[in-house]
């Protein structure tokens, strides 16, 4: 199964009168099948580039140890965690967890 997402630039879709013109966005190909069973390799790959140890993984998410081993070992986690990583890292995490053409994102502090 697959589904088809609309992704506007940044400020959301412009308020136009025919909701054709809103829906003018880049058109995205997205299996969500995909995405749920590659995820924890990606996030593990993305721990393993972004951080040195287990511990620093835990300390950098405030996570347990046994957490941050399973990440390490490639368990992936909670939604909130990937937008941390997110605002970690917005020049890289992005072509790590969301694939290599996605954007770097412009996450303000």
């Amino acid at each position: 199964m697959s589904c088809t997402v609309v992704v506007f630039p940044q400020g959301g879709p412009k308020r136009t009168s025919t909701s054709s013109e809103a829906l003018s966005g880049q058109v995205v190909p997205f299996a969500p099948y995909l995405v749920q069973r590659d995820f924890p390799d990606l996030w593990q790959a993305y721990v393993r580039a972004h951080f040195a140890s287990i511990a620093d993984v835990a300390l950098a998410f405030g996570v347990t140890e046994r957490a941050a081993r399973r990440w390490w070992d490639g368990a992936g986690p909670r939604g909130a965690f990937v937008a941390m990583a997110l605002r970690l890292h917005p020049a890289s995490a992005p072509a790590f967890l969301l694939g290599a053409d996605a954007p770097a994102l412009g996450v303000a502090a």
